[in-house]
């Protein structure tokens, strides 16, 4: 009886080490995920904001 608790025991820590790692490389898809969105982000506000200069330039020459 006692090595049946045993074996169920192990078998239980080996899936918690299992999920526990699946969780830690799940976070660290999201955080490179969440990386590169925020880079893709800051280059299109610096696309944006470039543009935005551009058009003041370009009124105050016509102005």
């Amino acid at each position: 009886m006692e090595e049946e608790e045993e074996n169920v025991e192990r078998e239980l820590r080996e899936k918690k080490r299992k999920i526990d790692m699946e969780g830690r490389e799940i976070e660290m898809k999201l955080r490179e995920l969440t990386k590169k969105k925020n880079a893709e982000m800051e280059k299109k506000k610096r696309q944006i904001c470039s543009g935005i200069e551009s058009i003041r330039k370009t009124k105050h020459q016509i102005c």
